[in-house]
């Protein structure tokens, strides 16, 4: 019965969901039960044996399957205390309303002789994962077959017969608001983006394993292959954590310098004031990126190196074109020179890397922005400290530019790396791309909107003394032109992934 899953997994291959106590394959992504995410490791171990290899294995495991189901009975009596457990579980799982999220995390292997109600699943599991076989529809998120009578797509999750998941993906042709409407008319293709669900793990409760399984993809062994890639909408949480984590440093560190008068804690509160918000935002396309092909690692070596070495771009174009005072043309050569400062260690590390996806350049171009944001607002709170010696003005400069910085250098850099990759995509990386009108299109889009941030029309659309207005309808319009380019960035993973399938 080894030819009931794909890439030969054997009928004895199961888990069994902590959340709801039911068994699935070791190749599903979500339980078709209760539609939970499942831990991926087996992902990485099983990319490890090519395809060829998992073929000519097949046979081998097709000739043991008579020898497995001679020792039954054995199994069946040692795993009774397993089984034990496992029925208690679903008796949890019951209780347990279909919002709640239980507290553990991942799924078990066990072994599928140890349960004799198993069957009833290996069966819908034959039909499930086996193209020809009757009782069995299409998903329409990633086009995997699935069983009739499953409540979530094994593989992307999409709600099937279960309309109470807590993280139900609404129907693609509501659109929730106008931004979702804008969001699906220009991102295009069969997956769209919903913008409730990109933000609806914020609020719950996350376990240590689930931020250790994010910061270990990236490398060698624990980058998806493209068959396995997921396309269905992303649901960032840990850029939350990252961003109380900074907030708690620095109200610690504020304390220290206002309530204890200590000097020490001035160079923290600049440098951690000014890491805050471009950090947490760079985690949040770290965790979007569905590709999952950069470690951590790399994004906080393109941080800091790419924004050190757009800032020095910056000095260099500068020198060449001054832009004076920042009335309107002074404005416009700041956005021109910026971006295109940015864009230089963008376009490095898209060829270095050779990147194809448009969810990469995002996470590139914001990790570059990310730094030069960082890099710039501590030095604007050193010199606002040095210049006025006031404590109260430097905290000033700090608070402004960190809530401002959310729709600034990190979202602009952003859209130019995700366009680079998507004029580039799998072709090598040549300089006339940068001159591609598909690519300056959405360029022009951060370079208009930091000239307009930069120029005097916005210092009088001023409420409360520090909420500035007109920077915040600039930002509203950048991030509406990253969710489109996200989008964008799921569709191409969704065609890349059908395509890798059908080879």
């Amino acid at each position: 019965m080894a030819d009931r899953f794909n890439n030969g997994f054997s009928d004895d291959e199961l888990m069994v969901c902590k959340y709801c106590g039911n068994c699935v394959s070791v190749r599903s992504k979500f339980c078709t039960s209760c539609g939970k995410a499942l831990n991926q490791d087996y992902l990485f171990n099983n990319q490890r044996q090519s395809a060829p290899q998992r073929q000519q294995s097949t046979p081998q495991r097709q000739q043991s399957t008579p020898q497995r189901q001679q020792n039954i009975p054995q199994r069946q009596q040692s795993n009774s205390q397993w089984n034990n457990k496992v029925n208690q579980a679903q008796v949890n799982s019951q209780q347990r309303s279909g919002s709640q999220r239980p507290h553990n995390v991942g799924f078990t292997q066990m072994n599928n002789a140890s349960n004799p109600n198993n069957q009833s699943y290996l069966s819908n599991q034959g039909n499930q994962h086996n193209q020809g076989s009757s009782g069995s529809t299409t998903c329409p998120v990633c086009h995997s077959r699935i069983n009739q009578n499953s409540n979530f797509c094994s593989y992307c999750g999409y709600v099937i017969n279960n309309p109470t998941r807590h993280n139900q993906v609404p129907p693609s042709g509501v659109p929730s608001n106008a931004m979702q409407s804008l969001i699906k008319k220009f991102g295009g293709g069969d997956v769209q983006l919903s913008l409730k669900d990109l933000f609806s793990e914020v609020f719950c409760k996350h376990e240590k394993v689930e931020m250790d399984e994010l910061f270990i993809y990236g490398t060698e062994h624990t980058t998806p292959l493209e068959s396995q890639m997921s396309s269905t909408w992303p649901k960032p949480w840990l850029y939350s954590r990252v961003f109380a984590l900074f907030a708690i440093v620095f109200i610690a560190l504020y304390i220290l310098a206002w309530v204890f008068e200590n000097q020490i804690a001035f160079p923290g509160l600049m440098f951690i004031g000014a890491l805050a918000v471009p950090f947490s935002t760079v985690i949040f396309f770290f965790e979007v990126n569905a590709p999952r092909n950069i470690s951590i690692f790399d994004t906080i070596r393109i941080f800091f190196i790419g924004g050190m070495i757009s800032l020095i771009a910056t000095m260099i174009i500068a020198t060449v074109f001054p832009s004076g005072d920042l009335d309107y043309t002074g404005a416009t050569i700041v956005g021109i020179t910026e971006e295109i400062a940015k864009l230089v260690p963008v376009a490095i590390y898209i060829k270095k890397r050779d990147s194809k996806y448009i969810l990469n350049g995002l996470l590139i171009g914001s990790a570059v922005g990310g730094g030069f944001a960082v890099f710039e607002t501590a030095g604007y709170a050193f010199n606002t400290l040095t210049e006025y010696s006031s404590f109260q003005s430097m905290m000033v400069t700090i608070l402004l530019r960190a809530y401002l910085a959310i729709g600034g250098h990190v979202i602009w850099a952003a859209i130019a790396g995700a366009a680079l990759c998507a004029v580039k995509q799998s072709n090598p990386f040549e300089f006339k791309m940068l001159f591609n009108i598909n690519f300056l299109k959405y360029f022009i889009i951060p370079v208009i909107l930091h000239s307009l941030w930069d120029c005097p029309l916005g210092n009088n659309m001023i409420i409360f003394g520090y909420v500035m207005l007109f920077p915040i309808g600039l930002t509203i319009i950048a991030w509406i032109v990253a969710f489109i380019l996200i989008s964008k960035g799921l569709n191409q993973i969704s065609e890349i992934s059908k395509s890798s399938k059908r080879q």
